[in-house]
């Protein structure tokens, strides 16, 4: 399987399905496609943080969910990108990641829409025959 993320139009929403071998390609997927979601996002060259995130959650849809929601936060209230999201663990339970973050590139970025939320509707994250797949929504 190769990785790969599809965006897919959801009523006034936009929706989004990543596909990877294993959960740190596929959160490294969905991270790239709720970036996508905004346009051409890019990040400048030097690092301005670099953070352990723990995230506790009710399931791994969920975790995703809030990490999504949480790289949200800082893109709208700081400008800041995550450079590199390296996976810890991801279980039911929720996730622990190494979230390396930069400053938006405004000169290399091309923003398309705004994007209010990371919703809960079609939310899931699955083990399919080809590896994982996860599927969320964003209210544009």
């Amino acid at each position: 399987m190769t990785n790969k993320f599809v965006l897919f139009d959801h009523t006034a929403d936009l929706g989004v399905r990543a596909t990877a071998p294993d959960l740190g390609e596929l959160v490294t997927q969905a991270v790239q496609g709720f970036y996508a979601t905004i346009g051409t996002v890019a990040a400048g060259s030097a690092t301005v943080a670099d953070d352990l995130w723990i995230i506790d959650a009710d399931s791994r849809a969920d975790a995703l969910r809030d990490l999504l929601a949480r790289l949200l936060d800082e893109f709208e209230l700081r400008q800041r990108v995550a450079a590199d999201v390296a996976l810890i663990r991801f279980e039911e339970s929720g996730l622990e990641a190494r979230v390396s973050l930069a400053p938006l590139d405004l000169g290399r970025s091309e923003l398309q829409r705004e994007v209010k939320a990371v919703t809960y509707h079609e939310l899931t994250v699955e083990k399919v025959v080809e590896g994982w797949t996860a599927t969320f929504i964003v209210d544009i």
